[in-house]
């Protein structure tokens, strides 16, 4: 029985061989391209959220100036000033108004949550992936015990 002979040294702990084929190796490579899309996407999110929240006062202005206007007329149309279709005109635009700020708000909240809850749990479920995907690489790889 021969011995194979070598002058190469190896700290303990260095991979000597792995049993690991490239579509192990893409599934690593795959996963650490998920995790960093998970990433990018709380730049994203970030950004819409502060357009939502700027969208949010927009939308409260306008609403706080057609209830002013309404109200100010509703006024007006009490003693007579105003008629009744053009304070009607105006509650139906603090209506869509109101809707719209609402809406705002809803984008708001849904951006917020898309950085308070969502990203965090597809980033855990990405990171998961990768260490699982490493695990299994540990598993087939050879490492060298000793130092010699």
């Amino acid at each position: 029985m021969s011995m194979l002979k070598t002058t190469k040294r190896f700290k303990a702990g260095t991979a000597l061989f792995s049993m690991y084929d490239e579509s192990q190796a893409a599934v690593i490579d795959s996963a650490e391209v998920k995790v960093k899309e998970v990433e990018a996407e709380f730049a994203t999110e970030g950004a819409r959220l502060e357009a939502a929240k700027s969208g949010v006062e927009r939308a409260r202005s306008t609403y706080m100036r057609s209830k002013n206007e309404y109200d100010r007329k509703k006024k007006l149309q009490d003693g007579q000033l105003i008629s009744e279709s053009e304070v009607q005109k105006l509650a139906d635009t603090v209506a869509i108004n109101q809707a719209g700020l609402s809406a705002a708000k809803a984008d708001e909240a849904s951006a917020f949550a898309q950085i308070e809850k969502i990203l965090p749990a597809k980033k855990a479920s990405a990171v998961e992936v990768l260490k699982s995907a490493k695990v299994e690489k540990g598993k087939r790889t050879v490492y060298a015990h000793v130092d010699g």
